[in-house]
């Protein structure tokens, strides 16, 4: 099976965040269960990383398609 760019984008980008959110005393558990609640603090940075990875997503998508017609 072969992945598309976008594909494997977004799979890096999901393993960095796991990476940078991960920390030693189970803190990425915690902030993925609170990033659930509006009032408490990873919603704003999934906001962004989901806006960062549309934006990097169509600029890869339009780099693709200008240099593979």
């Amino acid at each position: 099976m072969k992945l598309r760019l976008t594909d494997k984008v977004l799979i890096f980008f999901i393993l960095l965040m796991a990476i940078l959110v991960q920390r030693p005393d189970y803190q990425m558990m915690n902030a993925m269960v609170s990033g659930l609640h509006p009032n408490w603090g990873l919603v704003p940075h999934l906001k962004s990383f989901i806006a960062l990875f549309t934006n990097i997503s169509y600029f890869l998508r339009g780099v693709y398609q200008e240099y593979h017609l």
